[in-house]
Protein backbone atom coordinates (compact mmCIF):
# COMPACT_ATOMS: atom_id res chain seq x y z
CA UNK A 1 0.00 0.00 0.00
CA UNK A 2 1.55 3.35 -0.92
CA UNK A 3 1.24 6.31 0.63
CA UNK A 4 0.44 10.14 -0.65
CA UNK A 5 2.50 13.49 1.28
CA UNK A 6 1.01 16.76 1.54
CA UNK A 7 1.22 19.48 3.73
CA UNK A 8 -1.35 21.05 5.76
CA UNK A 9 -3.10 22.24 8.98
CA UNK A 10 -6.07 20.70 9.35
CA UNK A 11 -8.93 23.13 9.35
CA UNK A 12 -12.03 24.03 7.53
CA UNK A 13 -13.42 25.70 4.20
CA UNK A 14 -17.18 25.78 4.89
CA UNK A 15 -19.44 24.86 7.59
CA UNK A 16 -21.89 22.44 5.22
CA UNK A 17 -18.91 19.70 5.22
CA UNK A 18 -17.04 20.56 8.82
CA UNK A 19 -18.46 22.53 11.69
CA UNK A 20 -15.70 24.19 14.23
CA UNK A 21 -16.96 23.75 18.21
CA UNK A 22 -15.45 24.46 21.20
CA UNK A 23 -15.48 22.39 24.14
CA UNK A 24 -14.72 23.87 27.56
CA UNK A 25 -11.12 23.05 28.84
CA UNK A 26 -10.72 25.46 31.93
CA UNK A 27 -11.28 28.88 33.90
CA UNK A 28 -9.43 30.92 36.75
CA UNK A 29 -10.02 33.59 38.35
CA UNK A 30 -7.83 35.91 40.50
CA UNK A 31 -9.61 35.01 44.05
CA UNK A 32 -10.88 39.17 44.59
CA UNK A 33 -14.40 39.65 43.26
CA UNK A 34 -13.04 43.95 43.46
CA UNK A 35 -10.60 42.77 40.74
CA UNK A 36 -12.62 43.65 36.65
CA UNK A 37 -10.75 42.64 33.75
CA UNK A 38 -10.57 44.88 30.98
CA UNK A 39 -8.65 43.42 28.07
CA UNK A 40 -6.72 40.11 27.44
CA UNK A 41 -3.70 39.37 25.13
CA UNK A 42 -2.28 36.24 23.59
CA UNK A 43 1.50 35.52 22.88
CA UNK A 44 3.56 33.47 20.27
CA UNK A 45 3.36 30.35 22.76
CA UNK A 46 -0.11 30.87 23.14
CA UNK A 47 -0.19 31.99 27.03
CA UNK A 48 -3.21 34.73 27.81
CA UNK A 49 -2.37 37.50 29.15
CA UNK A 50 -5.60 39.27 31.57
CA UNK A 51 -5.18 42.88 32.60
CA UNK A 52 -7.58 44.65 35.07
CA UNK A 53 -7.84 46.96 37.80
CA UNK A 54 -8.84 46.86 41.85
CA UNK A 55 -11.39 49.26 42.34
CA UNK A 56 -10.10 52.34 41.70
CA UNK A 57 -6.53 51.83 42.88
CA UNK A 58 -4.02 49.39 40.63
CA UNK A 59 -3.98 48.02 37.69
CA UNK A 60 -3.28 44.23 37.66
CA UNK A 61 -1.81 42.31 35.18
CA UNK A 62 -1.90 38.03 35.25
CA UNK A 63 -0.60 35.30 33.07
CA UNK A 64 -1.46 31.68 31.99
CA UNK A 65 -0.14 28.89 30.40
CA UNK A 66 -2.24 27.61 27.73
CA UNK A 67 -3.09 24.43 29.67
CA UNK A 68 -4.23 26.84 32.77
CA UNK A 69 -1.09 26.96 34.84
CA UNK A 70 -1.14 30.01 36.64
CA UNK A 71 1.99 31.80 35.90
CA UNK A 72 2.69 35.55 37.48
CA UNK A 73 0.36 37.93 38.89
CA UNK A 74 1.68 41.90 38.93
CA UNK A 75 0.66 44.95 40.09
CA UNK A 76 0.93 48.71 39.34
CA UNK A 77 0.22 52.28 40.84
CA UNK A 78 0.11 55.53 40.29
CA UNK A 79 2.49 56.47 43.36
CA UNK A 80 0.22 59.83 43.88
CA UNK A 81 -2.66 60.28 46.46
CA UNK A 82 -6.06 60.59 44.82
CA UNK A 83 -4.66 59.48 41.38
CA UNK A 84 -6.03 56.36 40.30
CA UNK A 85 -5.13 53.78 37.42
CA UNK A 86 -6.83 51.40 34.94
CA UNK A 87 -5.94 50.05 31.80
CA UNK A 88 -7.52 50.31 28.05
CA UNK A 89 -5.72 47.87 26.12
CA UNK A 90 -3.29 45.22 25.72
CA UNK A 91 -0.51 43.87 23.29
CA UNK A 92 2.15 41.15 23.17
CA UNK A 93 5.24 41.72 20.77
CA UNK A 94 6.93 38.74 18.82
CA UNK A 95 9.14 38.00 21.74
CA UNK A 96 6.50 37.81 24.56
CA UNK A 97 6.92 41.32 26.26
CA UNK A 98 3.88 42.10 27.46
CA UNK A 99 2.59 46.09 26.33
CA UNK A 100 -0.43 47.42 28.83
CA UNK A 101 -1.95 51.04 28.24
CA UNK A 102 -4.53 52.85 30.19
CA UNK A 103 -5.29 55.80 31.87
CA UNK A 104 -4.33 57.64 34.97
CA UNK A 105 -7.12 59.45 36.32
CA UNK A 106 -8.68 61.80 39.03
CA UNK A 107 -12.30 61.62 40.38
CA UNK A 108 -14.97 64.11 40.60
CA UNK A 109 -18.88 63.38 41.14
CA UNK A 110 -17.84 59.76 40.73
CA UNK A 111 -16.69 61.04 37.09
CA UNK A 112 -13.07 59.98 36.05
CA UNK A 113 -11.15 62.66 34.38
CA UNK A 114 -7.96 61.53 32.46
CA UNK A 115 -4.86 63.37 33.57
CA UNK A 116 -2.12 61.21 31.86
CA UNK A 117 -1.69 58.26 29.37
CA UNK A 118 -0.28 55.44 31.40
CA UNK A 119 1.54 52.72 29.11
CA UNK A 120 3.58 49.93 30.55
CA UNK A 121 6.41 47.36 29.43
CA UNK A 122 6.53 43.77 31.14
CA UNK A 123 9.18 41.32 30.27
CA UNK A 124 7.65 37.91 29.86
CA UNK A 125 8.51 36.70 33.16
CA UNK A 126 6.26 39.97 34.38
CA UNK A 127 9.41 42.28 35.46
CA UNK A 128 8.11 45.80 34.77
CA UNK A 129 10.73 47.10 31.89
CA UNK A 130 9.26 50.69 31.66
CA UNK A 131 6.42 52.79 32.12
CA UNK A 132 5.71 55.88 30.79
CA UNK A 133 3.43 58.62 31.71
CA UNK A 134 2.28 60.98 29.06
CA UNK A 135 0.53 63.72 30.04
CA UNK A 136 -2.85 64.53 29.31
CA UNK A 137 -4.14 68.58 29.54
CA UNK A 138 -7.10 69.83 27.34
CA UNK A 139 -4.65 71.39 25.07
CA UNK A 140 -3.56 67.88 23.70
CA UNK A 141 -5.79 64.99 24.55
CA UNK A 142 -8.62 66.28 26.63
CA UNK A 143 -9.95 65.23 30.25
CA UNK A 144 -12.96 64.20 29.16
CA UNK A 145 -15.04 60.91 31.48
CA UNK A 146 -15.70 59.33 28.18
CA UNK A 147 -11.11 59.24 27.92
CA UNK A 148 -10.52 56.11 25.59
CA UNK A 149 -7.57 54.78 23.88
CA UNK A 150 -6.07 51.74 21.88
CA UNK A 151 -2.57 50.36 20.78
CA UNK A 152 -0.67 48.44 18.52
CA UNK A 153 2.56 47.03 18.38
CA UNK A 154 4.57 46.56 15.46
CA UNK A 155 7.40 43.75 14.42
CA UNK A 156 10.52 45.53 15.71
CA UNK A 157 7.84 46.39 19.08
CA UNK A 158 7.30 50.04 18.71
CA UNK A 159 4.02 50.83 20.38
CA UNK A 160 1.43 53.00 19.07
CA UNK A 161 -1.28 54.69 20.94
CA UNK A 162 -4.00 56.53 19.32
CA UNK A 163 -6.75 58.77 21.49
CA UNK A 164 -8.12 62.01 20.93
CA UNK A 165 -7.51 65.86 21.67
CA UNK A 166 -10.29 68.17 22.38
CA UNK A 167 -8.28 71.51 21.97
CA UNK A 168 -8.21 71.82 18.86
CA UNK A 169 -10.18 69.06 18.43
CA UNK A 170 -8.87 66.04 16.70
CA UNK A 171 -7.13 62.43 16.42
CA UNK A 172 -3.93 61.91 18.11
CA UNK A 173 -1.30 59.02 17.60
CA UNK A 174 1.58 58.32 19.94
CA UNK A 175 4.14 56.36 19.25
CA UNK A 176 7.14 54.55 21.10
CA UNK A 177 10.39 53.33 21.00
CA UNK A 178 11.00 49.25 22.09
CA UNK A 179 13.10 51.44 25.02
CA UNK A 180 9.77 53.52 26.18
CA UNK A 181 11.08 56.61 24.28
CA UNK A 182 8.54 59.01 22.89
CA UNK A 183 9.11 59.17 18.61
CA UNK A 184 6.44 61.01 18.16
CA UNK A 185 2.82 62.52 18.76
CA UNK A 186 0.94 63.76 15.96
CA UNK A 187 -2.90 65.76 15.78
CA UNK A 188 -5.24 65.79 13.30
CA UNK A 189 -8.32 68.03 12.91
CA UNK A 190 -8.93 69.15 9.56
CA UNK A 191 -11.96 67.17 10.05
CA UNK A 192 -13.24 68.21 13.24
CA UNK A 193 -12.74 64.55 15.08
CA UNK A 194 -13.30 65.23 18.76
CA UNK A 195 -13.96 61.86 19.99
CA UNK A 196 -11.34 58.39 19.65
CA UNK A 197 -13.39 55.16 17.90
CA UNK A 198 -10.64 52.45 17.27
CA UNK A 199 -7.22 52.43 15.74
CA UNK A 200 -5.63 50.03 13.44
CA UNK A 201 -2.01 49.11 12.10
CA UNK A 202 -2.11 47.31 8.84
CA UNK A 203 0.06 47.38 5.92
CA UNK A 204 2.27 49.60 7.23
CA UNK A 205 -0.48 52.55 8.12
CA UNK A 206 -2.01 53.56 11.17
CA UNK A 207 -5.65 54.34 10.19
CA UNK A 208 -7.89 55.82 12.73
CA UNK A 209 -11.40 56.80 13.09
CA UNK A 210 -13.67 58.58 15.65
CA UNK A 211 -16.87 61.09 15.96
CA UNK A 212 -17.04 64.27 14.30
CA UNK A 213 -19.60 67.06 13.38
CA UNK A 214 -22.45 67.18 10.92
CA UNK A 215 -20.83 69.18 8.41
CA UNK A 216 -17.47 66.73 8.80
CA UNK A 217 -19.47 63.30 8.89
CA UNK A 218 -16.99 60.50 10.33
CA UNK A 219 -13.73 61.08 10.40
CA UNK A 220 -10.92 58.80 9.32
CA UNK A 221 -7.05 59.78 9.09
CA UNK A 222 -4.12 57.36 8.13
CA UNK A 223 -0.52 57.67 8.59
CA UNK A 224 2.73 55.73 7.90
CA UNK A 225 4.36 54.43 10.92
CA UNK A 226 6.84 57.40 10.64
CA UNK A 227 4.28 59.79 11.88
CA UNK A 228 3.83 61.16 7.96
CA UNK A 229 0.09 61.75 7.24
CA UNK A 230 -1.16 59.88 4.16
CA UNK A 231 -4.73 61.23 4.24
CA UNK A 232 -7.40 62.63 6.27
CA UNK A 233 -11.22 62.74 5.02
CA UNK A 234 -14.54 62.87 6.66
CA UNK A 235 -17.88 60.85 5.31
CA UNK A 236 -20.97 62.78 5.59
CA UNK A 237 -23.77 59.68 5.11
CA UNK A 238 -25.98 61.62 2.48
CA UNK A 239 -29.03 59.21 3.07
CA UNK A 240 -29.70 61.20 6.37
CA UNK A 241 -32.95 62.82 5.82
CA UNK A 242 -32.07 64.27 9.40
CA UNK A 243 -29.25 65.58 8.86
CA UNK A 244 -28.12 67.53 11.87
CA UNK A 245 -28.34 64.25 14.02
CA UNK A 246 -25.32 61.79 14.47
CA UNK A 247 -23.73 61.45 10.77
CA UNK A 248 -20.51 61.24 12.30
CA UNK A 249 -19.80 58.51 14.96
CA UNK A 250 -16.83 56.32 14.01
CA UNK A 251 -17.46 53.07 16.37
CA UNK A 252 -14.78 50.81 14.83
CA UNK A 253 -13.01 50.19 11.29
CA UNK A 254 -11.63 46.88 9.48
CA UNK A 255 -8.77 47.27 6.57
CA UNK A 256 -8.49 44.39 4.07
CA UNK A 257 -5.50 43.08 2.48
CA UNK A 258 -5.63 45.35 -0.49
CA UNK A 259 -5.76 48.31 1.81
CA UNK A 260 -9.79 49.06 1.73
CA UNK A 261 -10.93 50.60 4.99
CA UNK A 262 -14.61 49.63 6.63
CA UNK A 263 -16.27 52.14 9.00
CA UNK A 264 -18.22 50.99 11.21
CA UNK A 265 -21.02 53.68 13.01
CA UNK A 266 -24.12 54.99 13.44
CA UNK A 267 -26.58 57.55 11.86
CA UNK A 268 -29.83 58.58 12.39
CA UNK A 269 -32.67 56.40 10.91
CA UNK A 270 -33.22 57.23 7.30
CA UNK A 271 -35.50 55.11 5.42
CA UNK A 272 -39.04 56.44 6.36
CA UNK A 273 -39.92 59.65 8.83
CA UNK A 274 -37.68 61.58 10.60
CA UNK A 275 -37.37 60.40 14.42
CA UNK A 276 -34.34 60.39 16.78
CA UNK A 277 -33.75 56.22 16.41
CA UNK A 278 -30.80 54.96 15.53
CA UNK A 279 -29.13 53.17 12.57
CA UNK A 280 -25.75 51.12 11.58
CA UNK A 281 -23.82 52.42 9.47
CA UNK A 282 -21.22 50.50 7.15
CA UNK A 283 -18.76 53.32 4.93
CA UNK A 284 -16.22 51.69 2.37
CA UNK A 285 -13.26 53.79 2.15
CA UNK A 286 -10.71 53.01 -0.34
CA UNK A 287 -6.85 52.40 -0.10
CA UNK A 288 -6.08 56.09 -0.98
CA UNK A 289 -9.69 57.94 0.83
CA UNK A 290 -12.34 57.69 -1.86
CA UNK A 291 -16.00 57.00 -0.41
CA UNK A 292 -16.84 53.67 -2.78
CA UNK A 293 -20.30 52.99 -0.91
CA UNK A 294 -21.86 53.27 2.38
CA UNK A 295 -24.86 51.54 3.78
CA UNK A 296 -27.04 51.93 6.59
CA UNK A 297 -29.03 48.97 8.11
CA UNK A 298 -32.60 49.78 10.29
CA UNK A 299 -34.09 47.07 12.14
CA UNK A 300 -36.98 49.57 13.18
CA UNK A 301 -35.69 50.98 16.55
CA UNK A 302 -32.49 52.24 18.24
CA UNK A 303 -29.87 49.66 17.62
CA UNK A 304 -26.32 51.01 18.74
CA UNK A 305 -23.36 49.50 16.33
CA UNK A 306 -21.21 47.96 19.18
CA UNK A 307 -17.58 46.34 17.16
CA UNK A 308 -17.40 44.41 13.67
CA UNK A 309 -14.48 42.00 12.55
CA UNK A 310 -13.47 41.12 8.92
CA UNK A 311 -13.00 37.72 8.10
CA UNK A 312 -13.47 35.59 4.52
CA UNK A 313 -14.34 38.63 3.14
CA UNK A 314 -17.49 39.19 5.29
CA UNK A 315 -17.92 41.79 8.10
CA UNK A 316 -19.61 40.43 10.75
CA UNK A 317 -21.43 43.23 12.95
CA UNK A 318 -22.70 43.12 16.66
CA UNK A 319 -25.31 46.04 17.76
CA UNK A 320 -28.39 45.96 20.52
CA UNK A 321 -31.08 47.47 21.01
CA UNK A 322 -31.71 50.50 23.24
CA UNK A 323 -34.09 50.70 25.82
CA UNK A 324 -35.76 48.82 28.61
CA UNK A 325 -34.39 45.12 28.56
CA UNK A 326 -32.15 45.26 24.99
CA UNK A 327 -31.28 42.36 23.14
CA UNK A 328 -28.25 41.91 20.85
CA UNK A 329 -28.42 41.45 17.14
CA UNK A 330 -25.41 39.77 14.93
CA UNK A 331 -25.49 40.75 11.13
CA UNK A 332 -23.22 39.78 8.44
CA UNK A 333 -22.80 41.84 4.76
CA UNK A 334 -20.05 41.11 2.20
CA UNK A 335 -17.74 43.68 1.25
CA UNK A 336 -20.21 45.38 -1.45
CA UNK A 337 -22.54 46.39 1.87
CA UNK A 338 -25.21 43.56 0.90
CA UNK A 339 -26.93 41.90 4.15
CA UNK A 340 -26.28 38.09 4.13
CA UNK A 341 -27.98 37.42 7.62
CA UNK A 342 -29.04 39.18 11.05
CA UNK A 343 -30.18 37.01 13.83
CA UNK A 344 -31.32 38.24 17.80
CA UNK A 345 -29.91 36.44 20.81
CA UNK A 346 -32.63 36.74 23.04
CA UNK A 347 -32.42 33.82 25.44
CA UNK A 348 -34.79 35.41 28.59
CA UNK A 349 -37.30 37.77 27.50
CA UNK A 350 -37.18 39.85 31.10
CA UNK A 351 -32.88 39.96 30.92
CA UNK A 352 -30.56 42.65 29.32
CA UNK A 353 -28.53 40.79 26.28
CA UNK A 354 -26.41 43.05 25.29
CA UNK A 355 -22.36 41.89 22.62
CA UNK A 356 -19.36 43.41 23.65
CA UNK A 357 -16.59 41.84 21.73
CA UNK A 358 -16.80 40.25 18.34
CA UNK A 359 -14.00 38.09 16.66
CA UNK A 360 -13.88 35.52 13.83
CA UNK A 361 -12.33 32.56 12.39
CA UNK A 362 -10.49 32.05 9.35
CA UNK A 363 -13.58 31.20 7.81
CA UNK A 364 -15.28 34.18 8.98
CA UNK A 365 -17.90 32.82 10.83
CA UNK A 366 -18.44 34.97 14.08
CA UNK A 367 -18.09 34.35 17.59
CA UNK A 368 -19.88 37.06 19.93
CA UNK A 369 -18.88 37.61 24.15
CA UNK A 370 -21.16 39.62 25.95
CA UNK A 371 -24.03 39.51 28.98
CA UNK A 372 -27.42 37.49 29.24
CA UNK A 373 -29.04 34.78 29.78
CA UNK A 374 -29.97 31.52 30.11
CA UNK A 375 -28.48 31.09 33.64
CA UNK A 376 -29.10 28.89 36.61
CA UNK A 377 -30.24 31.69 39.14
CA UNK A 378 -32.57 34.41 37.58
CA UNK A 379 -31.09 36.79 39.96
CA UNK A 380 -27.67 36.59 38.17
CA UNK A 381 -28.65 36.44 34.65
CA UNK A 382 -28.07 40.34 33.54
CA UNK A 383 -23.96 39.73 34.87
CA UNK A 384 -24.04 36.57 33.39
CA UNK A 385 -20.99 35.91 30.56
CA UNK A 386 -22.43 34.58 27.05
CA UNK A 387 -20.05 33.64 24.71
CA UNK A 388 -21.51 31.67 21.53
CA UNK A 389 -20.83 31.43 17.75
CA UNK A 390 -22.82 31.63 14.26
CA UNK A 391 -21.71 29.77 11.31
CA UNK A 392 -22.15 32.04 7.82
CA UNK A 393 -25.46 31.27 7.47
CA UNK A 394 -26.72 32.75 10.72
CA UNK A 395 -27.18 29.60 12.08
CA UNK A 396 -25.78 29.35 15.97
CA UNK A 397 -24.00 26.63 16.30
CA UNK A 398 -22.55 26.86 19.70
CA UNK A 399 -23.19 28.51 23.19
CA UNK A 400 -20.98 28.69 26.62
CA UNK A 401 -22.49 29.86 29.93
CA UNK A 402 -19.81 28.88 32.31
CA UNK A 403 -19.90 31.04 35.30
CA UNK A 404 -22.61 33.01 36.62
CA UNK A 405 -21.27 35.14 38.89
CA UNK A 406 -18.28 36.10 36.06
CA UNK A 407 -20.16 39.26 35.27
CA UNK A 408 -20.24 40.78 31.48
CA UNK A 409 -18.08 38.98 29.04
CA UNK A 410 -15.95 41.83 27.07
CA UNK A 411 -13.47 40.80 24.96
CA UNK A 412 -12.51 37.04 23.34
CA UNK A 413 -9.70 36.01 21.09
CA UNK A 414 -8.19 32.81 18.90
CA UNK A 415 -5.37 32.24 19.51
CA UNK A 416 -2.61 30.65 16.86
CA UNK A 417 -3.81 27.33 17.49
CA UNK A 418 -7.20 27.69 16.89
CA UNK A 419 -7.94 27.59 20.67
CA UNK A 420 -10.61 30.22 21.56
CA UNK A 421 -9.51 32.52 25.17
CA UNK A 422 -12.39 35.23 26.67
CA UNK A 423 -12.75 37.29 29.88
CA UNK A 424 -15.42 38.29 31.98
CA UNK A 425 -15.15 41.14 34.22
CA UNK A 426 -15.70 40.01 37.64
CA UNK A 427 -13.24 38.28 39.76
CA UNK A 428 -10.53 38.73 36.50
CA UNK A 429 -12.28 35.74 35.14
CA UNK A 430 -10.07 34.18 31.79
CA UNK A 431 -11.64 30.82 29.97
CA UNK A 432 -10.55 28.36 27.64
CA UNK A 433 -11.90 26.52 25.06
CA UNK A 434 -10.19 23.97 22.89
CA UNK A 435 -12.05 23.70 18.92
CA UNK A 436 -13.86 20.50 18.09
CA UNK A 437 -14.22 19.83 14.68
CA UNK A 438 -17.25 18.36 13.38
CA UNK A 439 -17.75 16.56 10.37
CA UNK A 440 -21.41 15.53 8.70
CA UNK A 441 -19.54 12.93 5.99
CA UNK A 442 -17.23 10.55 6.87
CA UNK A 443 -13.39 11.92 5.66
CA UNK A 444 -10.82 10.60 3.72
CA UNK A 445 -9.16 7.62 5.58
CA UNK A 446 -7.04 8.81 8.72
CA UNK A 447 -4.13 7.21 6.97
CA UNK A 448 -3.57 9.98 4.49
CA UNK A 449 -0.63 11.85 5.11
CA UNK A 450 0.32 15.93 4.96
CA UNK A 451 3.86 16.98 4.71
CA UNK A 452 5.33 19.54 4.79
CA UNK A 453 4.54 22.18 6.05
CA UNK A 454 4.61 24.94 5.13
CA UNK A 455 5.42 23.80 1.52
CA UNK A 456 7.20 26.60 -1.54
CA UNK A 457 6.13 25.51 -4.51
CA UNK A 458 4.49 21.95 -5.20
CA UNK A 459 2.96 19.30 -2.87
CA UNK A 460 2.73 15.82 -3.28
CA UNK A 461 0.82 12.95 -1.31
CA UNK A 462 0.65 9.50 -0.19
CA UNK A 463 -2.83 8.21 -0.40
CA UNK A 464 -4.18 4.69 0.61
CA UNK A 465 -5.28 2.32 -2.26
CA UNK A 466 -8.46 2.32 -1.66
CA UNK A 467 -8.53 5.25 -2.41
CA UNK A 468 -7.34 5.41 -5.51
CA UNK A 469 -10.08 7.87 -6.96
CA UNK A 470 -9.40 10.93 -5.44
CA UNK A 471 -9.92 14.78 -6.08
CA UNK A 472 -7.91 17.96 -4.75
CA UNK A 473 -9.09 21.18 -4.93
CA UNK A 474 -7.40 24.46 -4.05
CA UNK A 475 -9.85 27.51 -2.96
CA UNK A 476 -8.25 31.12 -1.19
CA UNK A 477 -10.06 32.58 1.91
CA UNK A 478 -13.03 33.67 0.06
CA UNK A 479 -13.64 30.57 -1.45
CA UNK A 480 -12.61 31.22 -5.12
CA UNK A 481 -11.96 27.84 -6.96
CA UNK A 482 -8.24 28.03 -7.58
CA UNK A 483 -7.35 24.73 -9.14
CA UNK A 484 -9.00 21.52 -9.42
CA UNK A 485 -7.09 17.82 -10.16
CA UNK A 486 -7.21 14.11 -9.98
CA UNK A 487 -4.54 12.62 -7.72
CA UNK A 488 -3.28 9.31 -7.63
CA UNK A 489 -0.01 6.98 -6.60
CA UNK A 490 1.28 8.02 -10.26
CA UNK A 491 -0.10 11.53 -10.37
CA UNK A 492 0.31 12.73 -6.56
CA UNK A 493 2.22 16.14 -7.44
CA UNK A 494 0.39 19.90 -7.42
CA UNK A 495 2.11 22.39 -8.66
CA UNK A 496 1.04 25.39 -6.82
CA UNK A 497 4.38 27.98 -7.96
CA UNK A 498 1.63 30.28 -8.95
CA UNK A 499 0.23 30.99 -6.01
CA UNK A 500 0.89 33.60 -3.68
CA UNK A 501 2.48 33.66 0.21
CA UNK A 502 -0.82 33.11 2.43
CA UNK A 503 -3.12 30.63 3.59
CA UNK A 504 -5.15 28.34 0.92
CA UNK A 505 -7.79 25.56 1.84
CA UNK A 506 -7.69 22.05 -0.17
CA UNK A 507 -10.82 19.58 -0.30
CA UNK A 508 -10.03 15.53 -0.89
CA UNK A 509 -13.45 14.42 -2.26
CA UNK A 510 -12.02 10.06 -2.30
CA UNK A 511 -15.37 7.72 -3.16
CA UNK A 512 -17.80 10.18 -1.82
CA UNK A 513 -15.75 11.25 0.97
CA UNK A 514 -14.77 14.53 1.54
CA UNK A 515 -12.00 16.55 3.94
CA UNK A 516 -10.99 20.16 3.68
CA UNK A 517 -7.63 21.01 5.33
CA UNK A 518 -5.73 24.71 5.32
CA UNK A 519 -2.32 25.07 3.68
CA UNK A 520 -0.02 27.96 4.26
CA UNK A 521 2.38 28.66 1.48
CA UNK A 522 6.15 30.21 2.32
Amino acid sequence: MKKLLLIFILSVLNSEIIAAQYTFDWMHDASEYNKTAIMMATDNSNNVIVTGHWMHSDIYTRKYASNGTFLWEVSNSSGIASNYQKPIWSNCDSSGNIYVVGKRYTISLSSEYADAIVALKYSPSGTLLWKRNLPVTPSTVGTSPSFTLRSEVDADGNLYIGTSQLTPSGLTLIKLSPTGSTLFQTSNNSNSGYGFGTMRLKNGKIYMTGSSDTVHGTPLVVWDTLGNLIFSAGFVHVNNINPSFLTGFGEDLEVDDTGNIYILGRTNHSTSVATNNIDILVQKVSPTGTLLWQQNYDFDGNDYPRRFALGGNRLSIISYSYGFEPNWRTQQIDTNGVQLWNTVYNAVSSVDEIPFYVTTNSLGEPIVIGKGGPTASASMATVQMVILKYNNSGVQQWISTPNIYGGSGVYCKIANDDSLFAISEHNMSVYHYNLTTLSNQEEVSQKTQFVPNPFLDKITFQIDENEANTSASIYDISGKLLLEKNINSSNNELDLSNLSSGIYFCKLNSNGNQKTIKLIKK
